[in-house]
């Protein structure tokens, strides 16, 4: 006798069917990969706009940006760095690879004392020590008879161990332990906010923090301060290059400055990563990064491909 089941049993079934299948393709392949970034701050506005082109072409990949506290999050698949790492910060079998490079610009209240003195004139090399670092009484710049006189102001550098301190230091072949100022807790967007409160104020940035990327004019209420670009020891007209962001990037893109702290961004993860959406978002990021740098304040790596 051939069974047939009842019309009752398979009534029940199909019921059964419609209840758990949405629960099975949830937790199946239909479930979008998750992508963990973190890093540099200042770096996110970027970042953010190379998500959302990628979700436009991978949008079974979900990507979200994790902000970065005194340590990078355990979780996090890509890490952005504002500075060659050392050997201590370098994670084993991760791959760290530059993708851009961002500057460092003196900047002060508009209505200083600091910006009548040298929104003209700007800043050489002897002055640019004299303002950001404690004076080392064993350092060749000792020696020097002139002291360098500065109008009443008020440095304000970051709290916390950042990669904008470092290159700082860097360029000037001091220590980031030498770098004078009141440290603000935060990231670097809060240096604009001190200055722009502090009519006294001074401090050091970016481009994309320190001018309207609509715009591509200074903010309002900064005063962005020339710098002597070629190290002859003084600010010449082709050097007041301030006024508009497009200039700036142009005339260091061209040109190696003496005189203003540059850096390597890297991106590093992990090569043989256990979630396979970070291949496809580095792939990606490598091809169309460039294309989002200028707009966001940033320098090409200028290396040929």
């Amino acid at each position: 006798m051939t069974y047939r089941p009842s019309f009752s049993r398979l009534t029940s079934l199909c019921v059964l069917l419609v209840c758990i299948l949405p629960q099975i393709c949830a937790q199946g392949a239909i479930a979008p990969d998750t992508l963990v970034i973190t890093g540099a701050r200042f770096t996110y506005p970027l970042i953010e706009a190379c998500i959302t082109a990628f979700r436009n072409e991978h949008p079974e990949i979900a990507v979200r940006i994790k902000r970065r506290g005194l340590r990078d999050p355990e979780d996090a698949d890509i890490v952005i760095n504002a500075h060659k790492l050392g050997k201590t910060e370098i994670q084993p079998g991760w791959e760290y690879r530059n993708f851009a490079r961002y500057v460092l610009l003196p900047a002060t209240n508009a209505r200083s004392e600091f910006a009548k003195e040298f929104a003209q004139k700007g800043l050489n090399n002897k002055q640019l020590r004299s303002l950001f670092f404690e004076e080392d009484l064993n350092s060749k710049y000792a020696a020097d008879a002139q002291p360098v006189i500065l109008p009443k102001h008020t440095l304000y550098k970051r709290a916390q161990y950042a990669g904008s301190t470092v290159i700082l230091a860097q360029q000037f072949g001091s220590e980031v332990s030498e770098v004078k100022g009141i440290g603000v807790a935060g990231e670097d967007w809060h240096l604009v906010l001190a200055i722009q409160a502090d009519t006294n104020g001074v401090t050091y940035n970016n481009p994309g923090y320190l001018f309207d990327l609509k715009t591509r004019q200074p903010l309002a209420g900064i005063q962005i301060i020339p710098v002597d670009l070629d190290g002859n020891g003084w600010v010449e007209k082709e050097e007041r290059i301030y006024d508009h962001l497009d200039r700036v990037l142009d005339q260091l893109e061209q040109t190696e400055s003496k005189n203003v702290p540059c850096a390597f961004l890297n991106l590093g993860y992990a090569r043989r990563s256990a979630n396979p959406a970070v291949t496809v978002f580095v792939d990606w990021f490598f091809r169309n990064s460039p294309g989002f740098l200028r707009a966001y304040g940033f320098l090409s790596t200028g290396e040929k491909s």
